[in-house]
């Protein structure tokens, strides 16, 4: 069977993940996005963001670019910064959906896009701050880390987003990937290859949440299926779509025509010079 390191990367190429992908975004973190609202109000604070007038900012995996969109005009707005952005995305379609958002930053923006994977990217400067997230898998392996850790300015950070370990998603994951060879790179797994190089980080871990009317469960959950299983729940056989469907029903609450849910989600905040 195809590596599921693989399988990631080439679904969230096509126009068919890329689709499912936004609508599964949708869903748990809506519009404006819920996890990148709690990063701004709670982390981006006069000690946490750098004093410069200018950012250089780097974000990988960066999708279809709203969740750094969002990051960039909360720090002009309240903080008067301005950016050059370095924005690395493998997919296509992605690239062209930040394209025709670039408006909405570029007054306060200078823009480089990069179409390729993390590894084939060209840095020509350091970072104050460099994102991923919910894209650690463009982490391969602890070589990576080192290089992002290269290329910080003074002071700089990396900040990783991802669901926790024993989150909602990060269960259903586990149980929809068996018959995989390998397993997919979590935020588990950059934590042990930070132990293991002696690499200092904050580990940081709250919920966010969200709810679906009784009446539109079923299409929603099967989205939410479809994208973590990228494209193969639907040809599950009968029972075993029953049994994942109730794991999902059993870790939500039924209240007044509808299901709530949560998500465990973390962030791993590296600085430079392994300082936190």
């Amino acid at each position: 069977m195809l590596s599921i390191k693989r399988k990631y990367k080439s679904f969230l190429s096509s126009k068919e993940g890329t689709g499912l992908y936004n609508d599964f975004k949708n869903i748990l973190y809506g519009h404006p996005d819920s996890l990148i609202a709690y990063f701004n109000h709670h982390f981006l604070s006069d000690e946490f963001v750098p004093r410069k007038r200018e950012l250089n900012i780097c974000d990988i995996g960066g999708g279809d670019g709203k969740r750094i969109i969002q990051i960039l005009k909360f720090l002009h707005e309240r903080y008067n910064k301005r950016f050059h952005l370095d924005f690395i995305e493998q997919s296509s379609v992605f690239c062209q959906s930040f394209q025709n958002n670039l408006h909405k930053i570029t007054p306060y923006s200078a823009v480089n896009i990069q179409n390729c994977l993390f590894e084939e990217a060209i840095f020509t400067r350091k970072y104050d701050l460099i994102f991923l997230i919910h894209s650690i898998f463009s982490l391969k392996d602890s070589s990576n880390i080192l290089k992002l850790l290269q290329l910080l300015n003074p002071g700089g950070k990396i900040i990783l987003f991802s669901n926790a370990a024993d989150s909602f998603l990060g269960i259903l994951k586990k149980e929809l990937d068996k018959g995989y060879p390998d397993k997919r790179f979590e935020i588990n797994h950059v934590k042990e290859s930070l132990n293991r190089l002696s690499i200092n980080y904050r580990s940081f871990q709250f919920y966010t949440e969200w709810s679906i009317p009784q009446k539109e469960v079923y299409p929603k959950i099967l989205t939410i299926l479809q994208w973590l299983s990228l494209d193969r729940f639907s040809l599950f056989p009968e029972y075993r779509k029953q049994e994942i469907f109730d794991l999902v029903f059993s870790m939500a609450t039924f209240k007044n025509g509808k299901y709530y849910f949560k998500e465990k989600e973390e962030i791993v905040i590296i600085y430079d010079n392994q300082k936190n």
